[in-house]
């Protein structure tokens, strides 16, 4: 079981090195004649940053104003805008709004709506990368840009139980190691017990990128939260190998001494004169 919860926890690890680039190569291959701008919530998509986040939540209905200019030779289409969040490659939130708008060649057009962010409270809280794409006509992503939103949600949405659930797996890892050590019953193969060890930083830093990142200090993207776990990570696997406990198993040189005494008594009576 635990080598099953190692390895389910490095495939989360994984799953970022081969997702991240697909979403950027499509945007930059897909209409490359194609120019926009959006603002969300009265703010300049492009002027977001981690210092002042995108604030969402509040209104059940957040306004967009997109602009589209098609400098290409070739027609346009733009199906659909969607706006999604994710932490570590999952998907916490995603609303997408049709729009059916055609570019010709040299034209520009604006579009107002709203979108519709009903149940984004339940969905999330805290800090969360997000982006906002434009989809053609087979779902394909024409443009996108990646900012981080705030989402003003609860601690009981999807994305707060998600933190907590992790969190709650990590103090049993960590809860079975300490008794491991205060037992001395770790294993003596340093390899082993440095693979415990690990499961248990990746742990502290799953959670640590949730706390972080619910309590809105820290937009988990990708290289902030893949640093965390790989520091903890190899931290907490330097120190299980190195630590000097193990598994006491007595041998023959770990025999009480009043056993090791009995035979040598014995000859010294053998050999004593009657």
């Amino acid at each position: 079981m635990k080598r099953t919860l190692l390895g389910a926890v490095l495939a989360i690890i994984a799953l970022p090195l081969g997702t991240q680039a697909i979403p950027a190569a499509a945007a930059t291959t897909a209409a490359p004649g194609l120019e926009w701008s959006a603002t969300v919530n009265g703010r300049a998509v492009g002027d977001v940053d981690s210092n002042k986040p995108l604030k969402l939540g509040r209104d059940k209905q957040t306004p967009v104003v997109l602009a589209l200019t098609n400098t290409g030779s070739d027609p346009i289409i733009v199906r659909a805008i969607r706006l999604e969040g994710r932490v570590m490659t999952m998907t916490f939130f995603r609303y997408n709004t049709r729009l059916d708008i055609e570019l010709a060649p040299g034209a520009s057009t604006e579009r107002r709506f709203d979108l519709e962010l009903d149940d984004l409270t339940d969905q999330a809280v805290g800090l969360i990368p997000a982006r906002l794409q434009l989809l053609d006509t087979n779902r394909k992503v024409l443009r996108e840009d990646s900012f981080p939103v705030d989402v003003d949600g609860r601690p009981t949405s999807v994305y707060g139980l998600f933190g907590l659930a992790v969190a709650g797996i990590t103090a049993i890892l960590l809860g079975s190691l300490l008794l491991a050590i205060a037992r001395r019953r770790l294993s003596r193969n340093r390899w082993n017990r440095a693979l415990k060890f690990l499961a248990a930083g990746i742990g502290i830093g799953l959670t640590l990128t949730f706390t972080l990142s619910a309590t809105r200090l820290l937009a988990p993207s990708a290289a902030a939260w893949l640093t965390l776990v790989l520091v903890l990570g190899a931290v907490a696997f330097a120190i299980g190998y190195l630590l000097p406990l193990g598994t006491h198993r007595p041998g023959a040189l770990d025999e009480p001494s009043y056993l090791a005494r009995e035979p040598e008594a014995a000859v010294a009576r053998a050999d004593s004169p009657p």
